[in-house]
């Protein structure tokens, strides 16, 4: 479990520049102040995209995100 903005930040920036994908939006759902979308991606050397992550996020009254929940395949 990370907390913060860079720690955040960080752990993505390591994680992806290991495995270069290339990511797209698969499904979308949004209501009130929570998001959820899935993500497929094709990483080096793969021809297919697959999913990756659900991601669930919550946003504040000023649109700043307040929670943020990643499920990984």
């Amino acid at each position: 479990m990370l907390h913060g903005r860079a720690a955040i930040g960080e752990f993505y920036e390591k994680f992806l520049s290991e495995i270069t994908p290339v990511i797209r939006v698969s499904s979308y759902v949004e209501q009130e102040r929570d998001c959820v979308y899935e993500l497929e991606a094709r990483v080096a050397g793969a021809e297919e995209f697959t999913l990756g992550a659900i991601d669930h996020a919550t946003f504040d009254e000023d649109g700043l995100v307040t929670r943020f929940a990643v499920f990984t395949k």
